[in-house]
């Protein structure tokens, strides 16, 4: 169903925007990191193809300029294949947002991925390997 993933996923916005409000205590944290992780994904839960071009327009009208970077982690060919013909299109602010971590076991990696947008005090050790959250995230 289009809408109930697209719903899930703004609350999951939402709750990821309220968690940066807390914890920077108000000190005008305003960007997202998004991460998709495709890590063991399997593509027969694949929602439609549809879906994620109404969930980015939603996300472009609801949270304007939010975005910092955009995160895919261990992508498959495929889709890696239509970001590259894209590409050309994405205006130059765009391009620099987004980027694939194609082997997430690899500390270096991760860190030239990571290291200079995520504080290690914010990050678990999925994301960094000196990640110091480590409990369950309550979403």
């Amino acid at each position: 169903n289009i809408q109930a993933f697209a719903l899930a996923n703004l609350y999951v916005a939402e709750r990821a925007i309220a968690a940066t409000e807390y914890l920077s205590k108000g000190r005008g944290q305003e960007k997202l990191i998004v991460v998709f992780d495709f890590v063991d994904y399997d593509s027969s839960n694949s929602p439609p193809s549809g879906m994620f071009v109404k969930f980015a327009t939603a996300l472009q009208r609801m949270y304007p300029e939010r975005l910092k970077k955009f995160v895919f982690l261990e992508a498959s060919f495929w889709l890696r294949v239509i970001y590259n013909m894209v590409y050309p299109f994405l205006a130059h602010d765009t391009r620099e947002k987004i980027s694939f971590l194609t082997d997430t076991k690899s500390a270096e990696l991760k860190e030239a991925t990571f290291g200079d947008i995520v504080d290690p005090s914010q990050a678990t050790r999925h994301i960094l390997d000196n990640g110091e959250l480590t409990s369950e995230l309550d979403m």
